[in-house]
């Protein structure tokens, strides 16, 4: 049975990876900062545990790796899903929530890595997804700061897959579209215009997390065993149509 660790495990894409992988037979380590929200999803689980952590102190994330192994814990595999999304143009800009998207969505994944890859953490054939975005490939509306901390992660996931292939790691990326998460609801709840354009921009439709879980699975398992460095899309027709 393979472990995998997996950032963002309370919701969204993680949780519907954390289902999954669970039903697929894996054993998930689930890290969020929401241990009410972790709890309630580890009991519906069959082979499951959290650590409550907020990826914003990317000092301390060996702490981590310290809880795995005090409990005997060695990974097969890490899911970055752990992101936020904040919209706003650049002359609205908020320094402070500018530093934490880069430390979450990107910085942390680093500092997940530099750990992840140490004698004792992982096993040989070790397969990492890091979870990126369409916005790192195209000019969005008030995206400027999201869509920078996703190329940063993009083309961090292409350096350490040249790192890590001596270690037997491989290094990959999964890029969605809009996703139907809580979200993607939420922001869409605020505006039936954004909804309505967002629909238009996706000729396959919004994509189930479920499907992005699907994915995120190819990616860790033997069927992309000669995968690395890779980013995969799935964005339902997006740049296809625009």
């Amino acid at each position: 049975m393979k472990t995998i660790l997996i950032t963002g495990g309370s919701s969204g894409i993680g949780e519907a990876t954390a289902e999954y992988l669970d039903k697929s037979g894996y054993r998930t380590i689930l890290i969020g900062r929401n241990e009410e929200r972790l709890k309630a999803l580890v009991t519906r689980l069959t082979n499951s545990d959290y650590i409550t952590y907020d990826l914003c102190d990317i000092y301390g994330i060996d702490e981590i790796y310290n809880q795995l192994q005090e409990k005997d814990i060695v990974l097969d595999g890490l899911v970055h899903c752990a992101g936020i999304s904040p919209l706003m143009k650049v002359e609205d800009n908020d320094a402070q929530v500018m530093e934490e998207a880069f430390k979450i969505n990107c910085l942390s994944f680093i500092e997940l890595m530099k750990f992840f890859q140490c004698e004792g953490a992982y096993n040989k054939g070790a397969s990492v997804v890091a979870v990126s975005s369409v916005a790192a490939s195209c000019a969005s509306y008030r995206q400027t700061v999201y869509g920078a901390t996703k190329a940063a992660l993009e083309q961090a996931v292409r350096c350490m897959s040249k790192e890590c292939i001596e270690k037997q790691i491989r290094v990959n990326c999964i890029s969605p579209g809009a996703v139907n998460t809580e979200m993607f609801k939420k922001l869409c709840s605020q505006s039936e215009t954004l909804l309505n354009n967002t629909e238009k921009r996706y000729p396959l439709g919004i994509i189930p997390p479920e499907s992005i879980a699907e994915n995120i699975e190819y990616l860790l398992s033997d069927k992309s065993k000669y995968t690395t460095g890779a980013v995969l899309t799935v964005d339902a027709g997006y740049f296809a149509w625009k």
